[in-house]
């Protein structure tokens, strides 16, 4: 193999760390560095010619360290912890390749080996952080901006944690929670300690923007995300900055840090996300990965949750107003302010302007469009803080999708639902019911491998929790 070592780094301890790898050891190094590299159409001349390239332009610039300390450490032990989570994988997929479930049709192949690496991490949580958190110190004080020696001492700390008895229980847990399916599924889930306040547009409606922009201590609202390149190193969970600032969407302009949603896409394959694949049409892996990302994501709270359901079939049902509240009921965010009055906040509080959108998303695998509906009006939450198992609620979309049509909707539609979501009240009973068994019969349609009575049972009980909790 033809080796390839930073020269400003050669003859120092991260050369000695270096040296310990065998040769296969370095290949997987080399690949996880390379990142989504490894996808462009141009390929370089070589694999030391990429590695030479890729070096020097991740690079942490000088005025990095003039930063807070604290705010750069926590950038540092979350690059550090993806490049950990990359190797994971990777030696996941050398050491238990041919016991790992078989990927989805047309679907990400490596979606069974993400899950597994991140139970088996939220697992070794405490570990995890303690070293992190030293690999981060070290780094600030030696001032060490090279990112492929953070994916060194990433791929270094991955090898010493591993245990192949962990990681087949982390398998074993992953199997008993699977719901397989026919549907092609996905997840976009936004990370936020500002919430709302995140976006620009949000930030700019006052003067206080920059106060409130100032407010995460943790990372200034992602403020430094092209400094740290996240984009490169989230790579393998289609990490972005969504800042809903469209017309430099994909575009990095370091003088312009506007922050925003530190966001994983479960179906992005490149940096412009023209390319997608789904995530899995397994209904269970993708809620476990959901959850598990929550766990995982650390200092970043998360917000919300955007579903992605591929479109096999032509619905017949218009969903009715009262449909469309359910949908809240079961996964918005109903909270109390400060006047003691309940309020849905997804849409109260402007958060969102619609439900659900179609979009065509372009298959990786067989280059055609593919029509996908988004539901985007589900908050995102840890495991067990859903009204109904995340699994259970997913399943509901899909029924839902079989058997309603899904349509922009009108401005007395939406203007009904921001007036509900302001005070909302309960639903009429006899809308419960209808809504029940309309996604009764969507789930007798589709073949997604569970316990339909059992699903609805979750859904009625859901419902009356959530009913009971509203004013009349």
């Amino acid at each position: 193999m033809d080796v390839f070592f930073p020269q400003e780094f050669q003859n120092s301890k991260y050369q000695n760390m270096f040296d310990t790898l065998s040769d296969q050891e370095r290949g997987l190094l080399y690949q996880e560095f390379l990142g989504v590299a490894l996808r462009r159409r141009f390929k370089p001349k070589s694999l030391r010619d990429g590695l030479a390239k890729t070096d020097r332009r991740l690079r942490l610039s000088a005025s990095v360290w003039r930063r807070d300390r604290s705010v750069v450490l926590h950038y540092l032990r979350l690059v550090v912890r993806h490049y950990t989570l990359g190797s994971t994988i990777m030696r996941i997929k050398r050491y238990f390749g041919l016991q790992l479930p078989p990927p989805s049709p047309g679907c990400i192949r490596d979606s069974a080996a993400i899950v597994v690496a991140l139970l088996f991490l939220n697992r070794q949580r405490e570990v995890l952080d303690f070293h992190l958190k030293i690999a981060a110190e070290q780094l600030h004080r030696e001032k060490t901006g090279s990112f492929f020696i953070m994916a060194l001492m990433g791929f270094l700390l991955a090898r010493t944690l591993f245990d192949t008895v962990e990681v087949g229980n982390a398998l074993d847990s992953l199997r008993s929670q699977m719901i397989h399916g026919e549907t092609p599924l996905g997840a976009e889930m936004e990370f936020s300690n500002l919430g709302h306040l995140a976006p620009a547009g949000a930030r700019w409606q006052g003067l206080t923007c920059w106060k409130s922009c100032r407010s995460d201590e943790k990372f200034h609202n992602m403020r430094l995300y092209y400094d740290f390149h996240l984009d490169h190193v989230c790579w393998r969970l289609g990490g972005y900055l969504d800042h809903h600032v469209r017309w430099r969407k994909y575009v990095a302009l370091p003088f312009l840090r506007v922050g925003g949603f530190f966001e994983y896409s479960l179906v992005r394959l490149d940096y412009a996300r023209k390319r997608t694949l789904p995530f899995t049409t397994d209904t269970g892996l993708l809620a476990t990965a959901i959850e598990s990302l929550v766990e995982f994501s650390g200092d970043i709270m998360p917000f919300s949750l955007h579903v992605n359901i591929e479109k096999r079939a032509t619905a017949s049902l218009v969903p009715s107003l009262d449909d469309l509240k359910i949908l809240f009921l079961l996964g918005g965010d109903f909270h109390v302010d400060e006047n003691g009055r309940m309020m849905e906040r997804r849409m109260g509080r402007d958060e969102i302007r619609g439900i659900m959108c179609t979009r065509n998303h372009m298959s990786g695998r067989d280059n055609r469009l593919h029509e996908v509906v988004e539901f985007s009006f589900l908050r995102l939450r840890r495991a067990g803080e859903y009204l109904l198992p995340l699994s259970t609620l997913l399943l509901v979309l899909q029924g839902y999708l079989r058997v309603y049509e899904v349509t922009a909707g009108t401005i007395d539609t939406q203007a009904a639902l921001v007036q509900w979501a302001v005070e909302p009240r309960k639903v009429a009973p006899q809308s419960l019911d209808v809504f029940c068994e309309n996604i009764h019969a969507g789930l007798r349609e589709i073949n997604a491998g569970h316990d339909i009575e059992g699903c609805m049972a979750a859904l009625r009980r859901a419902l009356e929790i959530r009913q009971g909790m509203l004013p009349d």
